[in-house]
């Protein structure tokens, strides 16, 4: 009996002990979120202030990114990068500013660059990667994503007409499951762009490589044209710019009198000029210059895609590395022509009509 009465007895002392303790546990579980939440902050600011300096010092249209964790807590209108919507005049451009709800009262964590910033914050806690971007008006541009990145978002390319240009382009998934991705090519050359794959899985923390094959058609305008890569999956979206300068080949020139094909005037009782007369002499002199001297290049003429009789031939380049030839236009039909010389290491293109009289 006495055994079972101290045992009660041990009981209640430890249960009345437990409850001595629990405020102090309480508060020191509550401490314990309170400097994981603070710590998550204060790490995500100073990484994107640093990365901010980093491509401010690097200058326009230097790029970097950040992956951190944004704390719950957060207080979302009271939290900025840049001066914020409701902020007076005097507010400065450069601080990023993320203002936590602790068990201890607000917390705002802070830095300042030296750079002017434009940017946001996502709508939610979690596992960001953020976007830091120094834009030609003089901004730092901190944006975040949250789940699939392209990289780069930015393709410059300068292309012969008629010749082709490929590049790569990376896709990473932030998540901690795989994601399937599609991508498509919009703009207005969209149709020059062909991709590696239309649709792909990026696992877990994964990157994947993709190429684009820009084709540029012989008859394109020399001038910049433009083309959007699109890449959807896990409800976000992303793009690719690409800008593509055309240009017209200076290695080879089509320096010409430009043909005419009279079989319709021909038809005309009233014409009384000799067909093969009127014809005589229209003939292309396909030129070019900036070749190894003394070299053989391939020559090559077409129309539709189908060669000329004849072609492609060997053309033999003079001491200079300048190459000529003369093509008669007899007996060719109405028509664009493309004209193609090739080393094997470059390839030059250039075009000439052969037009009907009407």
């Amino acid at each position: 009996m006495r055994r079972g009465q101290a045992a009660i007895e041990l009981l209640l002392v430890l249960a009345f002990a437990g409850l001595l303790l629990l405020p102090f546990v309480w508060t020191a579980l509550k401490t314990s979120q309170t400097d994981t939440t603070l710590v998550q902050a204060r790490k995500l600011v100073n990484d994107l202030a640093s990365a901010a300096e980093y491509v401010y010092a690097q200058g326009p249209g230097s790029i970097a990114r950040v992956r951190g964790t944004v704390p719950a807590g957060v207080v979302w209108n009271e939290s900025y990068i840049g001066k914020p919507a409701w902020a007076g005049a005097g507010a400065s451009e450069r601080e990023i500013n993320l203002r936590v709800e602790t068990s201890s009262g607000y917390n705002d964590v802070w830095k300042t660059t030296n750079a002017r910033l434009r940017g946001s914050w996502p709508d939610g806690p979690g596992v960001y990667v953020f976007n830091v971007y120094m834009s030609d008006d003089g901004y730092v541009i901190i944006t975040p994503y949250l789940s699939i990145v392209v990289d780069p978002h930015y393709q410059y390319l300068s292309v012969p007409a008629g010749n082709t240009s490929t590049f790569q382009y990376s896709v990473s998934n932030y998540l901690d499951g795989s994601v399937g991705i599609t991508m498509n090519v919009t703009g207005e050359v969209g149709s020059w762009v062909t991709l590696s794959n239309a649709t792909a899985v990026i696992l877990s923390q994964g990157r994947e490589y993709f190429n684009a094959t820009v084709a540029v058609p012989y008859n394109a305008s020399p001038r910049i044209h433009y083309a959007t890569i699109v890449v959807s999956g896990a409800n976000a979206t992303e793009y690719l710019e690409v800008e593509v300068n055309v240009y017209n080949s200076t290695i080879v020139t089509g320096n010409y009198t430009r043909p005419v094909y009279t079989v319709q005037t021909y038809k005309d009782p009233g014409y009384t000029v000799p067909w093969d007369v009127f014809y005589q002499g229209k003939i292309v002199n396909i030129t070019g210059s900036g070749w190894d001297p003394n070299s053989i290049v391939t020559l090559n003429v077409s129309v539709g895609g189908t060669p000329l009789t004849g072609f492609p031939k060997d053309v033999q380049t003079d001491s200079s590395g300048n190459v000529q030839y003369y093509l008669v236009t007899n007996n060719l039909v109405p028509g664009t022509y493309l004209v193609e010389l090739n080393d094997s290491t470059d390839v030059r293109t250039t075009s000439f009509e052969v037009r009907e009289c009407a």
